[in-house]
């Protein structure tokens, strides 16, 4: 079973990834957090299994990764969302007619 510090250096670990992946997002970047689900699943239940006063003493830790990994989340949605009405955009005025070419009469 892991100790506490080695959780502790888990989570930061985690919680750095997460920052770097935002940074990432910002920069319009292709952004990987592969594997990062199960590795807190693992530390969450590492915690779980540490007595109960060092496991009070983590929860500072999981809640700023918490916080981390929620705001990624949202500006990943923004982010979709974003470039899906750019893309309805870009759609929208290749599929509008041309009037000039449409209003021609073929005689």
């Amino acid at each position: 079973m892991p100790n506490k510090s080695d959780l502790l250096n888990d989570i930061n670990a985690m919680a750095a990834e997460v920052g770097t992946a935002m940074e990432k997002l910002e920069s319009n970047e292709i952004v990987t957090l592969e594997g990062i689900e199960p590795r807190i699943r693992e530390v969450m239940e590492a915690v779980a299994d540490l007595p109960p006063d060092d496991a009070v003493d983590m929860r500072p830790a999981l809640v700023a990764l918490l916080e981390k990994m929620e705001f990624f989340s949202t500006s990943l949605q923004e982010k979709i969302d974003q470039l899906r009405i750019e893309e309805a955009d870009a759609a929208g005025q290749k599929s509008e007619p041309n009037p000039v070419i449409d209003d021609e009469k073929i005689e």
